[in-house]
């Protein structure tokens, strides 16, 4: 029993990291479309809630 839990608490952790990186390079693409210039090292080691808004301000920068 306590396998089967290890195993499905393995996998839903697996599913949340995939979720993030497909969300992280999403958010990636858009901000180098929108002009913005760090590289993608800089912008990964940046925490979720920064990344975003350095999505936000690229963004602006196009409408400027």
């Amino acid at each position: 029993m306590r396998q089967s839990f290890i195993y499905f608490e393995t996998v839903c952790n697996i599913e949340e990291n995939m979720s993030n990186e497909n969300e992280t390079m999403s958010m990636w693409h858009e901000y180098t479309q929108n002009g913005g210039t760090c590289n993608f090292e800089v912008f990964y080691a940046h925490t979720r809630p920064n990344q975003k808004l350095l999505v936000k301000v690229a963004r602006g920068k196009q409408l400027c």
